[in-house]
């Protein structure tokens, strides 16, 4: 089943990103909202910021609601503490954001509620978003507490700051609650009321709600997270003046932050929790009406209230308290089973709790939330922390956090405690172990061989849960697909799409349905591919709505689609929105920071190189979960030392990083091209050949341009006009300009070449040609220097280089910089061919 919270993408609660609506009983505060737009409008960050109950929600939900700027919402949750976490969260609302206002012609507003239920870690992540947000963009940023990376801005006055004397009602004011709430004071009362709480908003509701015979209140508290006694007290107050039946609902009903009545009535034992709910609400107490899930109302307390509801039930009666976080657990075990594993813990139930996570941890992990599931199996008590699945599942999450030591010393103590288990408890144990080493496996051969594992298990006749099924399958074709397993991975990854429909896991199919985009894509179905991007709502120049940590997906398939095209700019769009959405440890935005520096190297644009080069630093120098970052990293590199003219250095790296490996065909691929380049035929004629096997046409092709250009080169010219016209044929029909796409002599002169002798695909040929002119004129139109487009004129005659300085009035040492600065940029490594991209160039 779906979370209890409805998402709009996994693990982000549609809640979160809709703004609270306004309470029947609140006032209006439009001297204090005219102050929060002045703010807004003068400053790049806002903050408002006050203990718990100074309806800080409150006044930003009503000023957005009447304001003329496009406000976007994201409430955090105590999921925030995880930087992953907060980081989807803060994605999807700036993606709700840029669909409300596309063309961002007018001030766009973030709000970001309880900023402080961020720590430090999480804190992180809103460090990129606060020093250089999106064009236009304003942040409201919420909480009880100045974020510590803020505070010096604040003290310079480059951030606006709402604090508590803003915040609190004024004695008009409290008089105004008195008459919204329907218990209309005096104005002398309203004064000592106002003088009482310091004008505490919470505590003055709260008070007029309850009888005035009740004596006067305690003060307000001071600036700081810390709540005092106040909110027990009044909550005390006020639910003796409640009707017996709604004050004996209330304070189970405090069992749970979010409620509906269903689960409402289950915690108090009757039939009309919904009723009870809304008569709570028309009560006056903090509780509101959010959101539905399935058709029913989606209810949350005040912290406040929700909080001190507790304490003063687990004093009163502490064994009704254990009692009812059962009751809760049990209610929501199957709709949101993490939350239902907190209350099975804080209800005494650790075993409870266990089974829960040994139930649904595959589910948890693949939504991405690895971090909070391994913080609920830390809080087991033993024997169920040491429980051989409890360890399995940890390890998955520490390797997902990065962890490769810690996650194989887990593995190992998991598999060692399993000896002890019974026959029916092993064989669930082996199978949670076998997807848990799905995450912990780093080499490719053992993953693969732990995924025919999973599978030979999945098909056996002992039944499996529907909800682990489709997980498992979903997990599966994800380990084949980065294991470049494709066609094993498409029948999976459909499969597993539609299971995780059957079993409710909407989100996870999202998540099934777009890594079987990506496969289509690898497997050379770009137009397959781009139909899946379609189908979601996603396209060149769209948002689609789901999103993970493993986030980036669609983007990163575009990107790959117009990289192999050969249409490297538009490459570089897509993969660049993808590497802004950032993922986890092995994200498609890691992948896309791969391909945006091919792509830019691709591009032959110098600017574009040098702004894109840092991203080097974040890609891993070792295989991780059997993708083998260390030959994506250097080819990169190499191709990065290529378009410098650093040739000597590109090939080596290619030397340290490729070998015979076909399991790699992008970077086979990549490498031939690249050893060409480099004036190494004989290494490029190697990694042809592996790039031209059984592999999609996109990898073919350029396989086949390096092999024609090899043979042509050692003499063979019919074998090369063959490979050529082999090439010409993939090209014609799936679109590839990618191996023409780079300024090479040789490649232009095997191309007039062919034309000469005919060629069954004329009109792609000429696409071909004209292409490798375009890119030529541009490459020297954009690099050469005035005095460098002067040498390789006078390079064109027969003059020698003492002539050519003499003639310049120049020494040979500063010729020689210029030729060497030429042949960088031009990428050949002598004169001839520095002469032969000249002319391509001028006959442009």
């Amino acid at each position: 089943m779906q979370p209890l919270r409805p998402a709009v993408a996994p693990a982000v609660s549609a809640v979160v990103l809709t703004r609270p609506p306004p309470g029947r009983r609140d006032i209006e505060r439009p001297t204090l909202w005219r102050r929060l737009e002045g703010m807004v409008g003068e400053h790049r960050i806002t903050l408002v910021v006050a203990p718990a109950g100074y309806g800080k929600t409150t006044l930003l939900s009503a000023w957005a609601a009447q304001a003329d700027r496009t406000v976007a919402w994201l409430s955090l949750t105590e999921d925030d503490r995880h930087a992953e976490h907060l980081a989807r969260g803060l994605h999807a609302a700036l993606v709700s954001l840029g669909q409300r206002d596309a063309v961002a012609r007018v001030e766009r507003v973030l709000v970001v509620d309880d900023i402080h239920l961020a720590v430090e870690q999480a804190r992180q992540v809103l460090v990129p978003l606060i020093g250089q947000p999106p064009a236009r963009l304003r942040l409201v940023l919420a909480g009880r507490a100045t974020p510590p990376g803020l505070t010096r801005l604040v003290a310079s006055g480059e951030v606006g700051r709402l604090g508590v004397d803003d915040l609190a009602f004024s004695v008009a004011e409290v008089d105004q609650v008195g008459r919204a709430v329907g218990r209309p004071i005096s104005a002398d009362r309203a004064s000592r009321l106002w003088a009482t709480t310091g004008g505490w908003p919470v505590a003055v509701r709260l008070a007029l709600i309850a009888p005035p015979t009740k004596g006067d209140v305690v003060g307000p508290p001071a600036d700081g997270p810390s709540i005092p006694d106040l909110p027990e007290y009044l909550v005390e107050n006020v639910l003796d003046t409640l009707e017996p039946d709604l004050r004996d609902f209330v304070l189970p009903a405090c069992t749970c932050d979010w409620l509906t009545g269903a689960l409402a009535g289950r915690l108090v034992g009757i039939d009309n929790g919904a009723e009870q709910l809304e008569r709570v609400v028309a009560a006056g107490l903090p509780l509101e009406r959010i959101s539905s899930f399935k058709g029913e109302p989606v209810y949350r307390w005040h912290p406040v209230m929700a909080h001190s509801g507790r304490e003063i039930l687990l004093r009163r009666d502490p064994a009704r308290a254990r009692r009812l976080n059962l009751v809760a657990a049990r209610a929501i075990g199957a709709l949101d089973p993490f939350a239902a594993a907190a209350h099975a813990l804080r209800g005494g139930d650790p075993a409870l709790a266990a089974e829960l996570i040994r139930s649904n941890w595959l589910a948890a992990v693949l939504r991405g939330d690895s971090d909070e599931l391994a913080e609920l199996c830390r809080r087991l008590p033993l024997p169920w922390s040491q429980d051989p699945d409890i360890l399995a599942v940890v390890a998955a999450c520490r390797r997902n956090a990065g962890d490769a030591a810690g996650a194989v010393d887990l593995d190992r103590r998991a598999l060692a405690g399993a000896s002890r288990l019974d026959a029916a408890r092993r064989r669930r144990f082996d199978l949670t172990r076998l997807l848990a080493r799905l995450f912990v496996l780093d080499d490719g051969g053992a993953l693969g061989e732990e995924s025919r594992l999973v599978l030979q298990r999945l098909s056996e006749d002992s039944p499996i849960d529907g909800v682990l099924h489709a997980c498992a399958l979903l997990l599966v074709g994800w380990t084949e697909l980065r294991l470049r397993r494709v066609r094993a991975a498409l029948p999976i990854l459909a499969e597993a799409t539609q299971r995780c429909r059957a079993e409710g896991l909407d989100d996870l199919a999202g998540r099934a349905r777009a890594n079987y985009g990506f496969a289509l894509a690898f497997a050379g179905d770009f137009d397959g591919a781009e139909a899946v991007l379609a189908e979601s709502g996603t396209t060149g120049t769209g948002e689609g709505t789901w999103r993970r940590a493993d986030g980036a997906i669609e983007w990163f398939t575009l990107g790959w689609i117009q990289y192999w095209r050969g249409e490297a700019r538009v490459a570089m769009e897509a993969l660049q929105r993808a590497v802004d959405q950032g993922g986890g440890l092995v994200s498609y935005a890691l992948l896309a920071r791969c391909w945006l520096l091919d792509a830019a190297v691709e591009s032959n644009d110098p600017v574009l190189l040098a702004r894109v080069e840092p991203l080097l630093a974040d890609i891993p120098d070792h295989s991780i979960q059997g993708l083998p970052w260390a030959v994506y990293r250097g080819v990169a590199q190499a191709g990065i030392f290529a378009a410098r003219g650093s040739l000597d250095e590109a090939a080596a790296t290619l030397d340290a990083v490729i070998f015979s490996d076909h399991a790699i065909p992008a970077a086979n691929a990549q490498a031939a091209a690249l050893y060409w380049r480099c004036g190494r035929p004989d290494a490029a004629r190697r990694q042809a050949d592996l790039a031209r096997g059984d592999l999609p046409g996109y990898f073919r092709i350029g396989g086949l341009v390096v092999a024609a250009l090899c043979d042509r080169r050692t003499g063979a010219t019919a074998s090369a006009h063959t490979l050529i016209e082999e090439a010409l044929a993939l090209g014609a029909r799936e679109g590839l300009l990618r191996p023409f796409s780079r300024p090479d002599p040789d490649l232009a002169e095997l191309l007039a070449e062919h034309a000469d002798r005919g060629t069954s695909h004329e009109q792609f040929l000429a696409q071909a040609i004209t292409r490798q002119r375009a890119v030529t004129a541009s490459a020297v139109g954009a690099q050469l220097s005035a005095r460098e487009a002067e040498v390789l004129s006078l390079l064109e005659t027969r003059m020698t280089a003492a002539e050519i300085a003499a003639g310049l009035y120049i020494s040979a040492n500063t010729l020689k910089s210029h030729v060497r600065s030429i042949y960088r940029k031009l990428g050949v490594t002598n004169r001839r061919d520095a002469v032969r991209v000249g002319r391509l160039a001028a006959s442009e």
